[in-house]
C-alpha cells in the first residue's frame, strides 16, 4: 500500500509540474512574448501618468532632449509583453511613447493592486523583452 501511495503522489506531482510548464505559468520563470490583449492594455492605461513621468525621467537621464508637454500628451502604444508568476504577477511590457521605446516592469498583486516597478529605456525596438530589476 505504501508503494502504491508513493507512486500515486509522485504521479500527481509530475502531472502538476508538466501542466504548469505547458501552461506557461511556471512560478518564477518569465513566459514567452505575447501579443497585446485588453488585459495588458488596461494595466498600462491605469498607470499611464506614472509611466510617462518615469519614462520621461529615464529619457532625459540618458541625455536625450524631449519636450515634456509633448511627451506627457503622447499616447502609450503597447507593443508586446511577457509575464512572470511571483507572489502576484510581473508584467514586462514593451511600449512606444513619443516615438521612443521603453520596457516596463509592472507588478500586479493578487488583490489586483498595480505598481510600476521600473522603466528601462529608451531602447532599440529590436531589443527583446527580458527580466530586469
Amino acid at each position: 500500500m505504501k508503494v502504491f501511495l508513493g507512486t500515486f503522489v509522485f504521479g500527481l506531482v509530475l502531472l502538476a509540474a508538466v501542466t504548469m510548464i505547458h501552461s506557461e505559468r511556471l512560478v518564477g520563470g518569465v513566459g514567452d512574448e505575447k501579443e497585446v490583449d485588453d488585459d495588458v492594455k488596461g494595466v498600462v492605461a491605469s498607470l499611464s501618468d506614472s509611466i510617462k513621468t518615469a519614462a520621461f525621467t529615464s529619457l532625459t537621464q540618458s541625455g536625450e532632449n524631449a519636450d515634456a508637454t509633448k511627451f506627457k500628451n503622447s499616447s502609450i502604444d503597447v507593443l508586446s509583453y511577457k509575464t512572470q508568476v511571483v507572489a502576484g504577477l510581473n508584467y514586462f511590457v514593451k511600449v512606444r511613447i513619443d516615438g521612443k521605446i521603453f520596457h516596463l516592469r509592472i507588478y500586479k498583486h493578487f488583490s489586483g493592486s498595480l505598481e510600476l516597478s521600473k522603466v528601462a529605456g529608451p531602447k532599440p525596438e529590436s531589443d527583446p523583452i527580458a527580466y530586469f530589476q
